[in-house]
């Protein structure tokens, strides 16, 4: 599928970057909140050589500019998660502090961006308080955060927050059209509205979550046991599985959430609203908050049938109490 380029500033994110570029005072530390897949990570990098380039546009021309476009500027640090790895350790934070105390090597300050925020250890997320609070000269700090509700509150309250919600789905449509996605409509769905995730998923994601779908479905209805349903699915791919059943819940809390959703004749997001009918939303956000909790546990030294049976049974308490 083609890719578009990283700096490109994405049609729904047009009017809140007019917004930033146009601020004469950027707050040193931002927090870029919103869900998975939204673009947060490539408007952070874009924003990043906005404030690194010689120019202060972003100009893709200076010196600086074409070293970002080398990944190789030796004034742009990143921390992230590391794979196998369920927090960032202060370690890496302390490099990261460590980075903000040196001179500028071309003169047009500092940029540290830090993805998945919410993921920073309590010893780390206390550790980045300082450069937060009292950040050197010319700094930026860029934290991009899925769920921005588990950093700690003294973290959130040091950084001027920006909301990244899930693009409207026409936009999100056009884009993936775009892109050369085969199934738009049913890759926005599964995503939970996120074009980019939606750009990213494979003929087996759309497999993986069409299965989910219809097992919750029977689940709900009567049609098929909470235990039987984990005996199947704790064999298929868990993180992808989890990935997909949270984008089809970030769905359903939008359809909750609104009713634009359900005028679509799109019969995925038609069966999706049915699929909720009867949960009220604060039962939706729940069941959605232990998925990604639940996902976290796949790594753990535990039989991965019990992490699926806790899942399907808590759907089926949730379905017989509603008719």
């Amino acid at each position: 599928m083609p890719s578009l380029p990283a700096s490109e500033i994405l049609p729904w994110h047009r009017q809140l970057w007019d917004v930033l570029a146009a601020s004469p005072r950027l707050g040193h530390a931002l927090l870029l909140a919103g869900p998975p897949g939204v673009g947060k990570t490539r408007f952070a990098a874009a924003l990043g050589q906005r404030l690194l380039c010689a120019a202060g546009t972003a100009c893709g021309r200076c010196h600086s500019c074409r070293l970002l476009a080398a990944d190789n500027h030796p004034d742009l640090a990143r921390c992230g998660p590391v794979a196998g790895k369920t927090e960032i350790p202060i370690d890496d934070v302390r490099e990261l502090t460590a980075f903000l105390t040196l001179a500028s090597h071309l003169g047009h300050g500092r940029v540290v961006i830090i993805e998945e925020a919410e993921r920073l250890s309590r010893a780390a997320a206390n550790a980045l308080l300082k450069s937060l609070e009292e950040p050197p000269a010319g700094t930026h700090l860029l934290l991009i955060s899925h769920a921005p509700g588990r950093l700690l509150p003294t973290v959130r309250s040091r950084c001027q927050r920006v909301d990244f919600p899930v693009p409207a789905r026409e936009d999100g449509l056009a884009y993936l059209q775009r892109a050369g996605c085969a199934h738009p409509a049913a890759a926005l769905t599964l995503a939970g509205g996120a074009p980019l995730r939606a750009a990213a998923l494979t003929a087996a994601d759309l497999q993986i979550g069409e299965g989910l779908l219809k097992a919750l479905e029977e689940v709900r209805c009567g049609h098929l046991d909470a235990l039987a349903a984990a005996e199947e699915w704790h064999k298929i791919d868990g993180d992808k599985a989890f990935a997909n059943l949270a984008g089809l819940l970030a769905h359903a809390v939008q359809d909750t959430m609104t009713a634009s959703s359900r005028d679509t004749a799109d019969p995925q997001v038609q069966r999706l609203h049915k699929l909720v009918i009867g949960l009220d939303l604060r039962q939706i956000f729940c069941f959605w908050d232990k998925i990604l909790d639940d996902r976290g546990l796949l790594d753990a030294p535990l039989d991965r049938r019990l992490v699926w049976d806790e899942v399907f049974l808590t759907w089926q308490r949730m379905s017989s109490q509603t008719t």
